[in-house]
């Protein structure tokens, strides 16, 4: 019996505290295109980078990311490092369609879940364009 309960202990002590932590983000893996543009933006938008972020965006978003950009940038730069948690291409009839994808990168603080949810587009397997981006700090994790 007690061997059991020793073989128990040790499994929980290993396994218990990480995939128990409400804290714990798991990664997902992203398609090197894809993280080729979500990744330097995160980054742009965390160090504060206007023309970097808007390099990467469609001409359509730039005006609405502009009025948005402070208040995002200043929650990422108190963040701690986010990961990609969720990667969604667009669902079609016959399949997803990778032209068209979400990707959706998340952090905990200890005390907040910070988020930030990209949405990319492109053109005949060309470069992704940024279509909308958001930031945000909550009590609750994002669903993922």
């Amino acid at each position: 019996m007690a061997r059991i309960f020793l073989v128990f202990a040790l499994a929980a002590s290993f396994f218990g505290p990480n995939s128990c932590s409400p804290n714990a983000v798991d990664e997902v893996s992203l398609p090197a295109d894809v993280a080729a543009v979500s990744t330097p933006f995160i980054a742009a938008i965390k160090r504060g980078d206007t023309k970097r972020v808007e390099q990467r965006m469609a001409t359509s978003f730039v005006d609405d990311s502009r009025a948005q950009f402070t208040d995002m940038s200043a929650i990422l730069k108190t963040a701690p490092p986010l990961v990609p948690a969720l990667y969604v291409p667009k669902q079609k009839a016959f399949g997803s369609d990778d032209n068209e994808v979400s990707v959706t990168y998340a952090a905990h603080d200890g005390k907040k879940w910070i988020s930030a949810e990209i949405r990319m587009y492109r053109a005949n397997q060309g470069l992704y364009e940024i279509e909308y981006w958001d930031v945000k700090a909550a009590d609750e994790p994002p669903a993922l």
